[in-house]
């Protein structure tokens, strides 16, 4: 009688660890609405292709950088009757496929009358080669995703880049130069530069009074300033 009794005990604690063996816990399952922690989190892609010249992207900011000072192709002086701020403007003096009877093109090239006009910088020749690529792929309204991270917002690696894309064609001289970080930083610490990004009142309203950085670039921007706006 003990030895079936204790044989009795026996297989029910097998039975017992089989079962748990083979238990399913829910601890993988997500409910609708909850948060998932352990995922990681997914970075932003660029869907951007080198072969192709973005006017959204690259050109439009490099014309409204170096092309919108004072008594230039802004909204206001409007110089020559042309308004560079804009897709509408730009496609007035530009043909599509052919750089050589496009206005844009042909003035950023001329050694007669070039522009920007001095003590203004003339454009680098990788972005006179990419205004002619954009020509000659049809001079498009179009745009990618860059993959914009706001993570990220290191100033020589982010936020010297924003600047340069933005800002340089018209401050690289006069008074409120922006090149060097020390520069920049001068603009941070007194306001200027979110007031004049954000089209604050009582600032001038930067790129232009019509356009503004992207979101996640500004997003950059904030969070470098709020972390103290190091050199790094």
């Amino acid at each position: 009688m003990k030895t079936l009794f204790k044989l009795g005990i026996i297989v029910g604690i097998a039975l017992f660890l089989s079962i748990s063996a083979c238990e399913h816990k829910p601890k993988d399952i997500i409910k609708p609405g909850s948060t998932d922690t352990t995922k990681p989190i997914v970075k932003p892609v660029s869907n951007c292709s080198p072969d192709t010249a973005y006017f959204k992207n690259t050109i439009l900011p490099m014309l409204i950088s170096n092309c919108n000072g004072v008594g230039c192709h802004n909204e206001t002086d409007r110089a020559e009757g042309i308004v560079l701020t804009s897709y509408a403007g730009v496609k007035k003096i530009t043909s599509a496929g052919k750089p050589n009877s496009s206005k844009l093109y042909v003035y950023i090239i001329s050694n007669s009358k070039p522009m920007p006009p001095y003590p203004y910088q003339r454009l680098s020749q990788a972005n006179i080669d990419l205004v002619k690529k954009w020509i000659e792929q049809g001079a498009l309204n179009n745009g990618c995703n860059d993959g914009c991270d706001s993570t990220k917002f290191a100033y020589a690696a982010d936020i010297s880049k924003i600047i340069s894309a933005n800002c340089l064609g018209c401050h690289n001289i006069g008074t409120t130069k922006l090149g060097t970080y020390s520069d920049l930083k001068v603009v941070v610490d007194n306001s200027k530069l979110w007031g004049a990004l954000n089209h604050l009142a009582g600032y001038q309203p930067m790129p232009t009074a019509s356009t503004k950085i992207d979101d996640c670039q500004m997003k950059q921007i904030q969070k470098w300033i709020a972390a103290g706006a190091p050199n790094n």
